[in-house]
């Protein structure tokens, strides 16, 4: 590891004595830089140890200093990171060496071993990561942190404060991302410029990082980040340009990656040409830490500060003049970019130490995480917790918490408030003997994992903190139902650390461990039978995987890195002492791989290759909602979603044209019971226009954040963008355009478009267009993904197809008159109508001890019990005969449908290491090898479809073959050998996994041509209904159809009815669109709708009017047609 050192003597609240008249004032910038020699000018442009000598002072724990010139009055200014607080070391009065990594990390050690500390230190309030102050949408939030941050930094004598970072979120893989704000650049920039508004008004000065794409640490000092022009612009540039343009932040830190295949440091293009130029930008550009970049290129850039400095820079730059190879006109340009920030600077104007209000601020910081906390889930009102809920809280996180992440983000704060305890503090009781466990577990764990264990107690809460992982709960299934009868509510907790100096993994990362999801899975199952509820918090970096687990939980709450206030923040809003208000900043979706930068995103680990050395952005601007929402691909929680614990409504929005912008006007009332603020967003929907590229679904344009709204309080909130604020980027002309038309303005709830409250539009009647320079094109052309493609359910030759369990010997015989209520429906009215178009004949055994599919307590079925199927299946005046007739006779009595009905008929699976099945063609087969399993499987096929032709049916015909086992975890590899059989048939492979079933998600690899979803709601009712809208959402982003469930138990006068479980299946399937859109397979357990029509009550026959409805109107549905 390369290490840097500096000496240097902590000054604990001292006071500077210098005549501050004396100090170089910066109204006489070129006179300054013409007394000043070629050597005082090659310093000042590079990083330097800091001096304390009056003119200047040094700030412990700084991250650089620039060079002092005494005889000038030029000071030494003190740069220290901060993008969630200052960072600057907290140690009492003595001399100490400061350590530096290659990573830009201070590591101090003191230089005596018995010092008297005074107790004077100076910590540093530790805010909400990054991410969580986007979560808050809230300007005002962020005006907050950047007075408190100033107000500290002034303190203790820092310059300038290295923040923020405003990077896209371009993937949830990037260790980076909670020191950043969102996938989204208007809501990125508008935070991040009322930040560094705030903090320079209180005269800190403020460093925009990383311009630009530092998207990933995996390669990032050496990738070459290819993006189109149009992405650049419209994505990754704009929230630089909302700050420069809007905040005017004294300094632009260069990022270590490429742009355009020129390192941005470097890179005239964009420095001078975009930022400068374009822009107007006129403060100074620094450079990263630590990496050194060609020293001539950086000064001819106009990038005049190299951090953290270097000897040999400065003899660069002097011989560079004097050979010719720099002009002395490019390095002046740059000695005045510093002069001009060093005499802004509190040190310039004769700074003198002071106290900081830890007090406020802490308050400050925990008023913010409360802020950023998103409500995700909160079924039946599980929260707020009733005062003095007995917990049982489990979860390493809870007992030891995480405030926030590392690397130059790690606050050195005096004290972090755990979950455990601020539950406590809010007068929750927490089980005993969970927290003596948990603990112990903590302790024991800290104890191996601690690799620091001589640091300072103040780097055990910060640079050496460790994060614990999950406590396995393995065979403890006892220990958490004790546990829990003790208690009223189970609180999870979620932990996941994060830091600058990796990426993420998505296994055990991304993706909960399996110890985490275990616990959720033990104490959700406890909680069910003991009727309590489950409150999942995530203390995390970010975005995670949730759509596997989320619905076992009850209530979810996202808490982020909350800062150093984090449990008593997380007690805030779990008691209901403040209501939830937070916004997700970025998209949740069901998988990683939904993600579309997912296939060009590198592994941790990665060395070289694609990736690493270059990432190709085939994406485009597809990022984050803007794919998702116009893709119309389900995700498991969309940008701008959070839930409250009350509810607000909208007035009818007014627009108005004020100069070049649109104004909207809304009024916003709290129709609820308790007080709350509601975070207005508005998102705009532009027009068709073949001569630009194509546009999102819609974009967020504004928002905004009420104050706190009393019960029946109301607020007017104003909104406004301008036309350029809605342009694309058009490459060709290399211009802003907007496309003439109708605009449609949406306020909604989440970028969800089926979340829009109200809506309005605006007409623009000619096109525009704002000219700039062609530049920072890729090195290489970019294959970006197209997103012009509508996502729907899939659709096949069925679209209603019955399930008809018929094969076992208990089975009923189905008869015509049993198969009636499936062929057509008679409605209250008495009229008749076709109902399913499509049967599938399946069953799992025969009845009679032998299973069809891998079983353990049965015998596997053999041949004979295979030739036993086909004979049940072809018995004349049933099943497959029975069909036949019925839909004859209804023909001749309703008429014909215009269709054919359709059959689907089953593939027994031929179970692996079973050797009595019998014989072929005299051979007796033995299943332990693909061979025998797949000559058995083609028996049967040929068999059947003999059989099925042989029969000549005149009203039904061979559709497809259905294979029986709904998980494929032993039957994958044979799917594949059999699937071509299916296919030389002419017919369809059809598959019907349960909910989470193994290669649910890869059913198109395994050859299948269609398959359906489970949900499994309606057969257990402590599945919430929320599991409707997860398995909807995951089949539309998976390209699975949906399977409508219930069984005799929907009948309203059954014993133990689920009749109101029914009706779920119809509501969900009518909000995600499924009627109309997507072939449905319809499981009504062995005889529902026999048993429907032989109770017909009022409401049996209601929902089964409402049902048939749908299904009858379906078929008049084209697009479910399938050509």
């Amino acid at each position: 590891m390369t290490k840097r050192f500096l000496s240097a003597v902590l000054l604990t609240l001292a006071v500077c004595p210098f005549n501050a008249a004396e100090i170089f004032t910066g109204y006489d910038i070129d006179a300054i830089v013409a007394k000043m020699s070629l050597e005082q000018k090659a310093r000042l442009l590079v990083g330097s140890e800091g001096k304390n000598d009056g003119l200047s002072h040094i700030v412990p724990g700084a991250a650089g200093w620039t060079y002092e010139i005494p005889a000038l009055g030029i000071p030494s200014i003190n740069l220290a990171d901060g993008p969630v607080g200052v960072r600057i070391n907290p140690v009492p009065s003595h001399d100490v060496k400061t350590e530096y990594d290659s990573q830009g990390l201070p590591m101090t050690s003191s230089s005596s071993s018995n010092i008297q500390d005074d107790g004077s230190r100076s910590f540093c309030t530790c805010f909400p990561s990054t991410t969580a102050l986007a979560a808050t949408w809230d300007v005002n939030a962020a005006a907050l942190q950047g007075k408190c941050m100033a107000d500290e930094a002034k303190a203790y004598g820092v310059d300038i404060v290295l923040a923020p970072g405003i990077n896209i979120m371009r993937n949830p893989l990037c260790g980076r991302n909670f020191e950043y704000f969102s996938e989204d650049p208007m809501l990125t920039g508008k935070l991040a410029a009322h930040l560094i508004r705030a903090i320079q008004k209180n005269e800190i000065g403020t460093s925009l990082k990383h311009f630009v794409a530092n998207n990933q640490q995996t390669g990032k000092k050496v990738n070459d980040a290819r993006i189109t022009q149009r992405a650049l612009r419209e994505i990754y540039l704009k929230g630089f340009e909302i700050c420069v343009k809007e905040a005017d932040p004294w300094t632009v830190m260069g990022s270590y990656n490429k742009i355009a295949g020129q390192f941005t440091q470097t890179s005239m293009e964009l420095m001078q040409r975009l930022l400068r130029d374009e822009w107007g930008y006129n403060g100074l550009v620094l450079t990263d830490w630590t990496v050194r970049r060609p020293t001539v290129d950086l000064i001819n850039a106009r990038c005049s500060l190299i951090m953290p400095g270097d000897e040999e820079i400065v003899n660069e730059i002097i011989e560079a003049v004097n050979n010719g190879k720099l002009s002395m006109e490019a390095v002046d340009a740059c000695v005045k970019d510093v002069l001009g920030i060093v005499a802004k600077s509190i040190t310039a104007k004769g700074w003198q130490a002071s106290r900081p209000n830890l007090e406020y601020n802490a308050e400050a910081s925990r008023k913010i995480a409360t802020e950023a906390m998103v409500l995700l889930k909160n079924d039946k009102q599980s929260l707020p917790l009733k005062q003095g809920a007995k917990i049982a809280l489990f979860g390493v996180t809870a007992y030891k918490s995480i405030a926030g992440g590392t690397g130059s983000s790690n606050v050195n704060k005096p004290y972090i408030t755990d979950i455990s305890t601020g539950l406590e503090n809010a007068g929750y009781p927490i089980n005993r003997r969970l927290a003596e466990i948990y603990k112990k577990y903590a302790d024991f764990r800290t104890a191996i994992d601690d690799k620091f264990p001589d640091c300072p107690d103040w780097q055990k809460i910060s640079y050496h903190r460790t994060v614990a992982p999950e406590m396995d709960l393995t065979g403890k299934e006892a220990l958490i139902s004790e546990e829990l009868e003790k208690s009223d509510v189970a609180v999870v907790v979620l932990g996941r650390g994060s830091g600058e100096t990796s990426d993420r993994s998505i296994e055990n990362d991304f993706n909960l461990t399996a110890e985490e999801l275990s616990m959720i899975n033990k104490v959700g199952a406890a909680c069910r039978k003991q009727d309590k509820k489950m409150i999942v918090v995530m203390n995390v970096c970010g975005m995670m995987e949730t759509n596997s687990w989320k619905w076992n939980a009850d209530g979810i709450l996202m808490a982020w890195f909350p800062g150093q206030e984090c449990g008593d923040a997380v007690a805030d809003v779990i008691s209901g002492k403040v209501c939830p208000s937070g916004r997700l900043p970025m998209t949740f979706p069901i998988k990683y791989s939904d993600i579309p930068s997912s296939k060009n995103y590198p592994y941790v680990g990665q060395t070289e290759g694609k990736n690493f050395d270059f990432t190709n952005y085939e994406e485009d601007i597809w990022v984050g909602y803007r794919y998702f929402s116009t893709a119309k691909r389900g995700v498991s929680f969309p940008f701008g979603f959070g839930l409250s614990y009350t509810e607000f409504s909208y007035s009818k929005p007014k627009i108005s044209k004020s100069g070049d912008k649109y104004v909207i006007a809304t009024t916003i009332k709290n129709t609820g019971n308790v007080a709350g603020s509601e975070v207005v967003q508005l998102y705009v929907k532009a027009p068709v226009d073949a001569s630009i590229a194509v546009k999102p679904e819609s974009e967020l344009k504004a928002f905004a954040k009420t104050k706190l709204l009393a019960p029946g309080e109301s607020e007017t909130v104003r909104l406004s963008f301008s036309e350029r604020d809605i342009a694309s980027f058009d490459e060709a002309a290399s211009a802003w355009s907007t496309a003439k038309g109708t605009y449609i303005v949406q306020l909604r709830k989440s970028a969800d478009p089926k979340s829009s409250i109200c809506a309005s539009s605006f007409n623009i009647n000619k096109r525009k267009q704002w000219t700039v320079e062609n530049i920072l094109a890729p090195v290489e052309p970019v294959n970006v993904m197209k997103c012009d493609s509508v996502q729907e359910y899939p659709k096949n030759k069925i679209r209603d197809l019955a399930l008809i369990y018929q094969g076992g010997a208990r089975r009923i015989d189905w008869t015509e008159e049993q198969l009636l209520p499936y062929v057509t429906h008679q409605f209250a009215d008495r009229h008749r109508e076709w109902l399913f178009d499509g049967f599938l004949f399946l069953d799992f055994d025969d009845g009679m001890g032998h299973t069809f599919i891998p079983r353990y307590g049965m015998l596997n079925a053999r041949k004979q019990e295979w030739t036993w199927y086909l004979d049940r299946l072809f018995e004349q005046g049933k099943s497959l005969d029975a069909l036949d007739k019925c839909i004859g006779n209804m023909i001749d009595s309703i008429g014909n449908p215009g269709f054919k009905h359709k059959v689907v008929l089953s593939i027994p699976t031929p179970i692996a290491g079973q050797t009595d099945w019998g014989e072929l063609g005299g051979r007796k087969l033995i299943f332990d090898n693909y061979g025998d399993r797949s000559a058995a499987a083609v028996w049967f096929i040929d068999q059947l479809v003999a059989r099925f032709n042989a029969a000549g049916y005149k009203n039904i015909e061979l559709s497809g073959l259905y294979w029986v086992d709904e998980d494929i975890c032993h039957t994958k590899d044979l799917v594949k050998h059999i699937a071509p059989a299916v296919h030389a048939k002419g017919l369809e492979f059809i598959w019907i996994p349960y909910y989470k079933a193994r290669g649910y998600d890869r059913w198109k690899e395994l050859g299948f041509d269609f398959a359906y979803y489970q949900p499994n709601h309606f057969f257990d009712k402590s599945i919430p209904d929320s599991r409707l809208d997860d398995a909807c959402e995951e089949a539309l982003s998976l390209g699975l159809a949906m399977e409508f469930e219930c069984d005799s138990k929907a009948l309203f006068n059954a014993d133990d009815s689920s009749y109101s479980r029914m009706k779920a299946y119809i509501d969900a399937f009518r909000r995600h669109n499924v009627f109309a859109s997507s072939s449905i397979a319809y499981y009504t357990g062995s005889k529902a709708l026999i048993d429907m029509v032989k109770n017909p009550s009022a409401e049996n026959q209601a929902i089964m009017d409402e049902l048939a409805k749908l299904i009858v109107d379906r078929r008049k549905n084209k697009n479910l047609d399938v050509k």
